[in-house]
């Protein structure tokens, strides 16, 4: 079987950043349209995005949406640190190389807080080094993903996975 129309426009953006822009907004229109949208949930989960790349947290963010999901965006490590303080969260997105504070820095503080040790955090990273896999998931990440490789329908499945999973 083929590539869907949302995996290939997701190659595209890979392949040609100077069409980031109209190709999101290609990749979206089909999704929208309700071909691909994934299930909208009866009670909207709130998921924190912390991303310091505004294309993909822009990306992530309008498809969780589209799929139901609440999403709150940070940019940067303190911004992020500061949210999860703020409000309770169902799960939180987690990238490593952050200004700063790191993800792995967040990770190790949200786990050491017997407020925030519960929610489920999941590393999208482009590091892909196995030093830097072992360490976020022995922090107590339950999943460490390679944005690379992630299409924003991906993201939703891990995410919806992870969401329903839980126990309330």
């Amino acid at each position: 079987m083929g590539a869907s129309p949302s995996e290939m426009l997701a190659r595209e953006l890979s392949k040609k950043p100077s069409e980031r822009g109209t190709l999101l907004k290609q990749l979206l229109t089909v999704q929208e349209d309700g071909e691909y949208r994934a299930a909208m949930h009866t009670e909207k989960k709130k998921i924190l995005l912390i991303e310091d790349d505004l294309f993909i947290s822009e990306m992530y963010k309008k498809q969780l949406e589209i799929s139901g999901y609440e999403v709150d965006f940070a940019m940067g490590g303190g911004e992020g640190k500061r949210k999860i303080q703020e409000k309770k969260y169902d799960l939180v997105l987690l990238d490593i190389m952050l200004p700063g504070m790191s993800g792995l820095e967040i990770l190790a503080e949200m786990k050491a807080n017997p407020e925030t040790a519960k929610t489920p955090v999941i590393i999208l990273s482009n590091l892909d080094l196995q030093e830097v896999v072992d360490k976020g998931l022995s922090l107590g990440a339950e999943k460490y993903l390679t944005k690379a490789t992630l299409t924003p329908l991906d993201l939703v499945s891990v995410v919806a996975n992870s969401v329903n999973s839980k126990k309330a």
